[in-house]
């Protein structure tokens, strides 16, 4: 939920040709329908949903930034500075491609690399709808 956005966010589980079955409560796994008729909702795939989205952060100790999309790659030696805002780029399987650096120079210089974003239905990253 991203009030601030006037945004809800629901994951998906099961759908039909009427209606979408959504998680309204993670804590107790409450379930609800909500029709594919309602224009209020719009269905978006994580993938989809996330390159959409204006940043991203996760716990970089946590989640080290790879040069690959591969858990054995060597991690990114220049990490972006605490001000620094994480621009999704691309997915591939459970990565994510990122983009950071100073974006208000003449020329924009930009560094790249991947964070594992899921494991399984689990999100490993927090959404950032607006800056």
């Amino acid at each position: 939920m991203k009030l601030e956005n006037n945004l809800l966010v629901f994951r998906c589980v099961a759908q039909d040709q009427q209606s979408y079955q959504v998680i309204a409560d993670e804590d107790s796994g409450l379930l609800k329908d909500v029709s594919r008729a309602d224009t209020n909702f719009v269905f978006e795939s994580w993938e989809k949903n996330i390159l959409h989205a204006f940043s991203v952060n996760f716990d970089k100790e946590k989640k080290p930034v790879k040069e690959r999309p591969d858990s054995t790659s060597k991690n990114v030696s220049s990490i972006a500075n605490e001000d620094d805002i994480y621009v999704p780029v691309e997915i591939k399987g459970d990565w994510i491609k990122l983009k950071w650096g100073n974006v208000f120079e003449e020329r924009p210089v930009y560094t790249f690399g991947w964070v594992r974003w899921r494991a399984g239905e689990m999100l490993l990253i927090d959404i950032n709808y607006s800056d």
